[in-house]
């Protein structure tokens, strides 16, 4: 027995394990004892084994890891890794008995993890959240470099640049579309976990998938004039493809990003910001 499955002793050569029973005999020597001695030993290895694991378990409790270490364990084996997908079918269940926060944040390995506790905490609420009554531009931003998002440098760079620009900030919500979460308004980026987490890249297709899909929920349910997106290499063109579907093409604004020209990246998203305050007010006058 090991901390990733069970082996068997006729195909070993070495133990991976510093007991002392492994400590002070080889797979070699095990086979050659007779049936009686070597499962006293092999008792006393696995029992040791059991209790290692448990003392494991809580110390992930206590550290706020279980889901990564469940994550690991559910890794050794197909029908383990089955199972933690088939509890993945019950987020509701699984959010209902964990803490609200934890003295540490999270790590997101892929989509198995899109069932964890604190991303359906969060995304039952964002459901109940509305945004500023003043904004009219959605305003959707790629991942920044750092957290929480609106401290980074690409917005900071960005919201100079408006001010200076004269625009109107109060017409203009910032929210950001990244993994594993979906979409995070700037207002609530300090909420644990939303600037307490690190996420696996590249991002599995499941994952991508999933963020789109959190950005259309949103965006069906409010009700803002223009929408403004700012690509981004790794989730941007499955959330243009959706918003495309759902959103009229002169209420959608796409800027291209590029990440070796920062300047110039920014200088098009105001650009963008600005062709959606001029079709703010041509809609306004219409009306």
């Amino acid at each position: 027995m090991t901390s990733y499955g069970t082996l068997d002793l006729d195909d070993m050569r070495y133990f991976p394990c510093s007991c002392k029973v492994c400590a002070r005999h080889t797979p070699y020597e095990l086979r050659g004892m007779s049936p009686k001695e070597r499962e006293r030993l092999l008792a006393w290895h696995n029992l040791g084994e059991c209790f290692t694991e448990i003392k494991r378990i809580k110390e992930a409790i206590n550290e706020g890891r279980l889901w990564e270490l469940l994550e690991l364990r559910a890794k050794s084996h197909p029908s383990l890794l089955q199972a933690l997908k088939h509890l993945g079918e019950y987020p509701d269940y699984l959010e209902a008995g964990a803490p609200i926060s934890k003295e540490k944040g999270m790590f997101y390995f892929g989509s198995s993890g899109l069932a964890r506790p604190q991303i359906t905490r969060y995304r039952n609420r964002l459901k109940r959240w509305m945004p500023p009554t003043q904004a009219d531009i959605l305003l959707l931003l790629p991942t920044p470099s750092s957290k929480p998002f609106h401290r980074s440098k690409e917005y900071a760079t960005l919201a100079s640049l408006l001010v200076k620009k004269g625009l109107e900030a109060s017409k203009i919500h910032a929210c950001f579309y990244t993994a594993p979460f979906g979409l995070i308004p700037m207002e609530l980026d300090e909420t644990y976990p939303l600037s307490q987490f690190e996420a696996t890249l590249p991002l599995d297709r499941e994952t991508v998938d999933d963020v789109a899909r959190q950005a259309e929920d949103y965006v069906k349910g409010r009700g803002y004039s223009i929408v403004v997106l700012q690509l981004s290499p790794i989730i941007g063109a499955k959330v243009e493809a959706i918003l495309r579907r759902i959103i009229r093409p002169e209420k959608l604004i796409i800027s291209t990003s590029d990440e070796k020209e920062q300047d110039a990246e920014v200088k098009k998203l105001t650009s963008a910001i600005n062709i959606a305050f001029k079709t703010l007010g041509n809609n306004s006058k219409s009306d």
